[in-house]
């Protein structure tokens, strides 16, 4: 579940669950309806999410850059997240690398 809020010209998007499989596709589908609006500044709070898939940052990567041009975004309590996805990563690589 993906709740929503605006307040002054600014979207807050607010992801209740981890966004893991279907829930990353449902943040790439608000994502999307979001991305011909009239908002000077979107905020996407990650303060309830625990894990984030790389479907999940792909989404937010590639929806960054098509709007890049006319909607600031703000991305709040995600940094911890996109560090353990990114460690998750490469400890998967190793491993890989190992065997």
């Amino acid at each position: 579940m993906i709740n929503t809020s605006e307040k002054n010209g600014i979207k807050i998007i607010i992801p209740q669950n981890d966004l893991v499989g279907e829930e990353s596709r449902l943040l790439i589908s608000t994502l999307d309806s979001l991305a011909h609006k009239k908002y000077h500044l979107l905020k996407i709070d990650f303060s309830n999410v625990l894990e984030i898939d790389a479907t999940g940052v792909a989404a937010l990567l590639l929806f960054k850059k098509k709007i890049h041009c006319h909607i600031e975004i703000e991305f709040m309590n995600m940094e911890k997240k996109i560090n353990a996805l990114f460690s998750n990563i490469r400890l998967q690589t190793q491993s890989m690398e190992e065997k």
